[in-house]
């Protein structure tokens, strides 16, 4: 079976991917996240006006499933957020885990590049540290193509335009 085309806005159970779409919430995140995510995880928090607001985490399980179905082991996360433990922390530290390196790597050479990286941040509040500017203009100097993308609908986006419609 080949890989889908890229001019296709579906997700993998066929619903249209659409900020006004009424199920494109659920399409979003429900149905990528569905076989993937405990509860917890795909979860929206409240933020501070009463707007749900759904947690990177859950947005993350989105993209996955999406960059799986279009890009398969061509592609990683770098699983670097979350809360720890000093004692974790320190021996992560001790192993090489850098603060800030970006969420996502597109190993798939592109217009030049040698891939794409993409730091994914929840919809709304979502905020690039310092240490993720300096991987970013890194990455950037070495010729990578990189996007801040604001929820998971962006970042597919990105990636789209990025391969070619």
């Amino acid at each position: 079976m080949g890989k889908p085309s890229f001019d296709s806005n579906l997700c993998p159970v066929g619903r249209e991917f659409s900020l006004d779409h009424p199920t494109c919430k659920s399409c979003r995140i429900g149905c990528l996240a569905k076989d993937r995510a405990k509860p917890s995880e795909t979860r929206a928090v409240s933020s501070k006006d009463g707007m749900r607001v759904e947690t990177e985490e859950a947005e993350q399980i989105a993209f996955a499933q999406y960059l799986d179905l279009y890009f398969h082991g061509e592609w990683f996360h770098v699983p670097n957020g979350g809360k720890r433990s000093k004692a974790v922390a320190g021996k992560l530290k001790a192993q090489g885990v850098k603060r800030g390196v970006p969420d996502n790597f597109i190993l798939r050479p592109t217009k030049g590049a040698p891939g794409v990286v993409v730091e994914l941040k929840r919809l709304k509040g979502g905020v690039v540290s310092e240490e993720q500017e300096g991987w970013i203009a890194l990455l950037q100097s070495f010729g990578w193509i990189v996007g801040v993308c604001k929820g998971a609908h962006e970042a597919i986006n990105f990636v789209k335009e990025v391969y070619g419609k």
